[in-house]
């Protein structure tokens, strides 16, 4: 039986290439390989952006590229314009599905609900010297030009545990640069609406800046 395929799309911000690589990552888990050019798939994910109308041009371009060039493939949309425009999205024929962005972490498991699906973090960043690390999402902002709060929702941040792991395995990949990234990475808070204890920014830039290698 040959391996099966998948396809990530990832538009838009480092936030979104971060997730591209935990879908990739999870799907490795599961015996899944990247389909090379050319070579169709079993399996698409489609992260989008939806920060001007020329991004949800281009991700409504892309979805369209991907159920053409994989007819029987499952198409999966999730990001911005799809928490924005979803009903626009299921309209585009050979979509899937349609995953908002507060189930984004969850879609793997959502497409593998008997398989025992790796947590959503990355150990290597492909294609890439340095590697981006989400510490943070949502904005609390609503300035009166900009989109985001409303399809990311309200800030939250990841417990620095979570991300101290994550740089750790991360070094021993051979990573020597980190690019900590969040949708308003000022807002970072050390988790605390996980419970966590609170931690500044600073506090978690000086721990990373700790970790040997």
């Amino acid at each position: 039986m040959s391996q099966k395929k998948f396809k990530t799309v990832v538009l838009g911000c480092r936030t979104n290439q971060y997730e591209g690589q935990a879908f990739k990552d999870q799907l490795e888990a599961l015996g899944y390989s990247q389909a090379s050019n050319g070579e169709e798939a079993d399996i698409c994910i489609v992260n989008t952006c939806t920060v001007t109308a020329s991004a949800d041009s281009h991700s409504r371009h892309e979805i369209r590229q991907l159920v053409k060039r994989n007819p029987n493939a499952k198409i999966i949309v999730t990001g911005c314009y799809a928490e924005r425009e979803p009903d626009a999205i299921r309209a585009i024929d050979g979509v899937t599905d349609v995953v908002s962005n507060s189930e984004k972490e969850n879609l793997v498991a959502y497409l593998f609900p008997e398989e025992s699906v790796p947590e959503f973090s990355i150990k290597n960043f492909d294609a890439h010297t340095r590697a981006f690390v989400k510490v943070q999402d949502g904005c609390n902002s609503f300035c009166t030009y900009c989109i985001i709060p409303y399809v990311r929702g309200r800030s939250h941040s990841r417990p620095i545990a979570d991300i101290l792991e994550e740089v750790h395995d991360l070094v021993a990949s051979g990573y020597k640069e980190i690019v900590l990234t969040g949708i308003n990475i000022g807002d970072f808070d050390g988790g605390v609406a996980k419970g966590e204890k609170p931690h500044t920014l600073a506090e978690l830039v000086r721990l990373v800046d700790e970790v040997p290698g």
